[in-house]
């Protein structure tokens, strides 16, 4: 109130808090005086034009959440900020399928390697169940899912999602990797 008063602003924008909040001090405006004409609530991307003429609200632009990469400084997409967000919380799995180039084929038997999913003891089960399971959905696979590298990952990772959110109730980042020899 003293602020209002001693500044007497010609309008007035909230900028600062959630709705209601904004809400609550468009009103306490009011109260000091302001016309309703004077008084704008805006939000994010909203362009207000104020002119001799008076406050008005023009056009709107784009916004929303811009991630910057410590690192580097460059802006990094939402996307790998899933995949940090899912390794830090849940760790990740990385799958190392040796396959023939030539012929499509399983050369041996898959590695797979944790890190941050579980301690010790109990991944070294979890990595010979998990090779048992890269077997498996790689037998339940169409031969035209076995041609195409891309489909071939996403069928892998699919399977090792279900097993993993089934047995152990974490849902880690899971890389495969086609060793093509």
């Amino acid at each position: 109130k003293i602020l209002l008063n001693l500044t007497r602003p010609r309008y007035f924008v909230p900028i600062h808090g959630e709705y209601r909040q904004l809400a609550k001090h468009a009103r306490l405006a009011r109260a000091q005086g302001l016309g309703p004409d004077q008084v704008r609530i805006i939000e994010s991307g909203h362009v207000l034009e104020v002119s001799e003429e008076g406050a008005h609200l023009r056009d709107e632009i784009p916004v929303g959440y811009r991630y910057i990469d410590s690192g580097n400084r460059q802006e990094i997409e939402a996307d790998v900020i899933r995949d940090r967000r899912y390794m830090a919380e849940d760790g990740f799995v990385v799958v190392l399928l040796p396959t023939d180039r030539f012929e499509k084929k399983m050369l041996g038997a898959p590695e797979v390697i944790l890190r941050g999913v579980l301690s010790a003891a109990p991944a070294a089960s979890l990595v010979e169940d998990l090779s048992r399971q890269a077997l498996l959905a790689i037998r339940n696979l169409t031969a035209s899912e076995k041609e195409d590298p891309d489909i071939f990952a996403k069928c892998i990772v699919r399977h090792f999602k279900r097993y993993l959110k089934k047995t152990i109730g974490k849902r880690p980042l899971i890389v495969p990797v086609l060793q093509r020899m």
